[in-house]
């Protein structure tokens, strides 16, 4: 899909190719990495869950200042190009290869399945599973259009290329939230952290 944006001929190729990306993208990040660890070990899923994104927190202090020291040597659809390449290389093999450990850890499995008591009246479900998709789906939203617009902000603000430097402090602030719930979360509900968490991002 990132070789697709970078050598789309045309505006309705590219669109195409950042629906794709975008599919692709959603498969593969948080949700789907998050289900993939409860399946490989269900009992310690919660603290293996804090441990990836204590690590990816970081993705953002990383990969912009390197986005940006690329966007300066090449256009940006050799930086496409490049993370394509990274992708093909690096995550490829390693979805490979967890899946692979996924499939073998079924197969030698032999323990049920813990059943979880649900916390709402069968009759509040629905409306319940409508709210947090509708929470879910704002809170994804207004997060993602801070990160997508917070370098041209800052740009616009009179921080120049400092802005890519300012914008990495992202990931520090989250890796910091995630161990505070590393931490104190077993203390707390989950509707308590989520108002913590809610009332910090506000």
């Amino acid at each position: 899909a990132l070789a697709g944006c970078a050598s789309a001929p045309t505006a309705v190729a590219f669109v195409a190719a950042l629906i794709v990306l975008e599919v692709a993208s959603n498969l593969v990040q948080y949700g789907a990495a998050f289900a993939l660890l409860v399946q490989i070990r269900p009992h310690a899923a919660q603290r293996s869950i804090t441990y990836l994104t204590l690590i990816a927190g970081f993705a953002s202090t990383v990969f912009w200042p390197i986005t940006s020291a690329l966007h300066a040597h090449m256009p940006w659809q050799g930086v496409y190009l490049v993370f394509a390449g990274l992708n093909l290389l690096g995550c490829l093999p390693l979805h490979a290869w967890l899946s692979h450990g996924l499939a073998k850890g079924r197969r030698s499995a032999s323990a049920p399945p813990r059943h979880i008591k649900a916390s709402l009246p069968a009759t509040s479900r629905p409306l319940g599973l409508a709210l947090m998709v509708i929470a879910f789906s704002l809170q994804n939203l207004i997060a993602a259009a801070v990160l997508v617009h917070m370098v041209p902000l800052l740009s616009g603000l009179g921080l120049g290329a400092t802005a890519a430097i300012v914008g990495t402090l992202f990931g520090p602030s989250q890796v910091l939230s995630r161990f505070i719930n590393m931490v104190f979360g077993g203390k707390l509900s989950p509707l308590m952290l989520a108002i913590i968490s809610a009332s910090l991002m506000t």
